[in-house]
């Protein structure tokens, strides 16, 4: 049976330009991403999404130097399950990747100044948790942590000064409890 099957693909398309100080870059990003979800009559549902991209970068200095043409592509992945009950609990749980190439502006501030490329950022995570509604009254408590094995940092150096940095060994981790009533009006 199909009606419980569910499917969407995505394509995406973006170009982007900086300039900085004569400075020039140009960025293309092409992603495509497929999703799968499949929903059964007991309140379960599963889903499984994955996404491909590719990012080119060029990056021009003023004098006409130009470093050579950046090219990265990653697949990425989320899957996931989420029970729903008839008496409004509900239990889910996730747990997926990312990836991201540094923002232009980020990339055209650094080499201008001086500063150096920078690499993409890479992580992956997970997120459990449980929720109950009932009439007015909402209760969650959802934990969460994700680790960023590559990340942007963005570095003070005093006003006006900055750059961004590569940093390794991010984590960011909570854990959310929450009651909730709604009155009538």
């Amino acid at each position: 049976r199909f009606e419980h099957f569910h499917a969407s693909l995505m394509l995406d398309h973006m170009a982007e330009s900086a300039e900085i100080s004569g400075d020039r870059s140009t960025a293309t990003h092409d992603a495509v991403a497929l999703e799968l979800s499949r929903e059964w009559d007991n309140g379960l549902r599963a889903l499984a999404s994955g996404r491909y991209q590719k990012d080119e970068l060029d990056y021009t200095y003023a004098s006409g130097a130009s470093l050579p043409q950046r090219d990265s592509h990653k697949f990425v992945y989320k899957t996931g399950l989420n029970w729903l009950s008839p008496t409004g609990f509900r239990l889910y749980a996730s747990y997926g990747t990312s990836y991201n190439t540094p923002g232009l502006y980020q990339l055209t501030h650094n080499l201008s100044s001086g500063y150096g490329d920078l690499g993409n950022e890479l992580s992956h995570g997970g997120q459990v948790g449980a929720t109950w509604e009932r009439g007015p009254w909402a209760l969650k408590l959802e934990a969460s942590r994700t680790l960023y094995d590559k990340v942007i940092n963005y570095v003070d150096l005093g006003y006006p000064d900055y750059k961004y940095e590569n940093g390794t060994n991010l984590r960011v981790q909570g854990v959310e409890a929450s009651v909730a009533y709604a009155g009538g009006t």
